[in-house]
């Protein structure tokens, strides 16, 4: 007798070492291993500076997540406990419209009047993430087209939508408003796709409400990035819900509905719209392994859609997201308690979802499609791994994670959650604030110093213009928001066209622009992406056929390479205070500078002739033909 309960005491202690043991083999796997996996390069990278493998990691968490579900599925009817706590995760028939209406129209309209608010308070147009989307927005205008002309890492809604409202305005609304008017659309579009996953839980109302209004504050942020709007993380598993009650009601209409859903991911960024594919086909698949909606036949539909996305943007679409699978901006993976508390639920709900797929149930593809939705945003939540985009592609994890959860009534389950949670969201705002604080003082000294010279600003304004309006291939641009003009701008009068290296700032880009001087670049400035040497050398060469480019000169009067031992301990400081985690990397590879390779280049086709602010003018030692 006493034996027997030794030996049934035996039992939980070797599964707690059991389960030690593969917490420790995946701090190992995910933290450990990657430091000493060689990598790709030379690309512009932390990780690949610092010499750890972001795709040896997301390798190691795939085979750990791969080993909980199999341990799932071999425990004695384990899946069909996971199967019958999913189904009371999610309602077979959708609460009623209203149900969280008032909290998620409430939080729409509070995020539109901030944005709205914050965009009339700023005295110009390029602040935060504003400045990529309005230069590209400008490249349209002058009649070039995204992917094929020039570098857009993002949907075409994100660019089409602002242009269409502004040609359909006849210029009466501005491009630079017409992009905030669509930041606002995203915003409004994102926070009812929440309103319209939370209809689907099986949770009180009160939840549902708290689940919105944290949703929306998650995603809020006054950068101006639309981007970040939450309709881009949560159009998959939204897609997923939608193809899934087409398909239940009529096979017919799940079909068609499946060609425009995936269709559609790809209008908002190669990678949602690969996410979407991805989780559609699994979801087929799985469908045809239970016998449920349709044959192998129609993953051509998902096909098809992908088909037709690299048919009509072309090769260049996806090349974003093969520079970032590539490991371009990753930041290495730390053991930092967000980045834990994202891991954590992720090694809890995906073999959970996962394992409940498994037996043949109603609800079984679903599972499979929203799991394999899921678990595809963590390589870009684990590429550039700061607290934003681990919070904002975990989005479908932590959201999950807390119905699931909520439906379980356990507290101390519960409580662990909604810490992990809290977790990511307060380390991403104190974040954010530490580095973000500086631009928001600058915004409001930039408006102070303009109100009080405002005389002498509209005088300089005004002078500057009235030039402009002389030259003979001005080009009628027309923004809300701008830089004003300061006369030093009109000694650039006096040559015929400029190309700009880094862009320098908004009133010289505008200025340019607008008198006519402006030489169109693939890889647009400020922000040009400049990941590798071969986009580094498209750029230089573009750049070279240029008569006249504007160079910072600091940069091409000592054009040397960076010091390796300087950038790691200048990105390790910054890094510290991004995560809120102690970080001190050092460098193993040379750091990626495409400006040296660009300024080499052109020291040797062209030469100086003048200077402006920062900036030399050089000239070709051979004459260009330049349109």
């Amino acid at each position: 007798m006493k034996g027997a309960r030794l030996e049934r005491a035996a039992v939980p202690s070797f599964r707690v070492i059991f389960d030690f043991s593969w917490l420790a083999a995946a701090g190992f796997l995910i933290f450990v291993v990657p430091w000493h996996v060689p990598v790709r390069g030379p690309i512009d990278s932390q990780s690949y500076v610092f010499g750890f493998s972001n795709a040896a990691s997301l390798l190691g968490l795939a085979i750990i997540l791969m080993f909980f579900f199999w341990r799932r599925l071999n425990r004695r009817q384990q899946p069909e406990k996971d199967q019958g706590v999913f189904s009371q995760v999610f309602l077979k028939t959708p609460r009623g419209f209203r149900t969280g209406l008032g909290m998620a129209a409430g939080c729409a309209l509070a995020s539109c009047l901030l944005i709205l608010g914050w965009w009339m308070f700023l005295s110009y147009g390029f602040f935060g993430e504003t400045a990529y989307f309005l230069t590209r927005l400008d490249m349209m205008l002058l009649g070039y087209k995204p992917y094929r002309d020039f570098e857009f890492g993002y949907g075409p809604a994100m660019l089409w939508i602002p242009w269409v409202l502004s040609r359909l305005s006849a210029g009466f609304v501005a491009i630079d408003t017409s992009y905030i008017l669509t930041v606002v659309l995203f915003f409004i579009l994102g926070i009812f796709s929440m309103h319209f996953l939370v209809r689907r839980f099986n949770v009180f109302e009160r939840w549902a409400n708290i689940l919105i209004l944290f949703g929306a504050i998650t995603f809020f942020n006054i950068t101006l990035g639309i981007q970040y709007t939450p309709i881009r993380f949560l159009y998959a598993l939204v897609a997923v819900f939608v193809w899934y009650e087409m398909a239940r009601r009529n096979r017919l209409t799940g079909a068609v509905g499946c060609f425009f859903l995936a269709l559609g991911g790809f209008l908002l960024g190669p990678e949602v719209g690969l996410v979407t594919n991805l989780a559609l086909s699994f979801g087929i698949l799985w469908g045809c392994r239970n016998h449920q909606f349709g044959s192998p036949y129609s993953l051509a539909i998902p096909l098809c859609a992908l088909a037709l996305a690299y048919a009509f943007f072309g090769k260049e679409y996806f090349a974003i997201v093969l520079s970032f699978g590539g490991g371009a901006y990753n930041f290495p993976i730390l053991p930092a308690p967000y980045i834990l508390s994202l891991l954590v639920l992720s090694g809890w709900i995906l073999p959970k979802i996962f394992s409940a797929a498994w037996p043949r149930g109603e609800n079984a593809l679903l599972y499979a499609a929203l799991g394999m939705g899921m678990g595809l945003y963590l390589p870009a939540a684990l590429g550039r791994c700061d607290p934003g985009h681990v919070l904002r592609n975990g989005a479908g994890i932590f959201l999950i994670s807390t119905a699931a959860r909520l439906v379980q009534k356990s507290f101390l389950k519960q409580t662990a959650v909604l810490l992990a949670y809290f977790i990511c969201l307060v380390t991403m705002e104190v974040s954010f604030w530490n580095h973000y604080d500086v631009n928001i003082r600058q915004a409001a000294q930039i408006r102070r110093i303009i109100s009080e010279n405002l005389p002498v600003v509209r005088e300089s304004e005004f002078s500057v213009q009235a030039e402009i309006a002389k030259q003979p291939v001005a080009t009628p641009f027309r923004w809300d928001k701008k830089m004003p003009y300061s006369p030093d701008l009109l000694q650039l009068l006096q040559y015929p066209k400029f190309a700009v290296v880094r862009g320098g700032s908004e009133d010289l880009d505008r200025f340019l622009k607008e008198s006519g001087r402006y030489v169109s670049d693939y890889f647009v400035p400020p922000f040009d992406s400049l990941f590798s040497p071969t986009s580094a050398k498209k750029k230089s060469e573009s750049l070279g056929k240029a008569e006249f480019v504007l160079v910072p000169e600091a940069r091409f009067e000592q054009p040397g390479e960076m010091d390796p031992n300087a950038y790691a301990r200048g990105w390790s400081e910054f890094l510290s205070g991004l995560f809120l985690f102690p970080v001190s990397c050092r460098a193993v590879n040379a750091p990626f500078d495409p400006d040296q390779l660009i300024l080499r280049n052109l020291s040797a086709t062209h030469h100086p002739v003048g200077r402006f602010r920062d900036m030399l003018i050089l000239q070709a030692n051979q004459p260009r033909n330049q349109q």
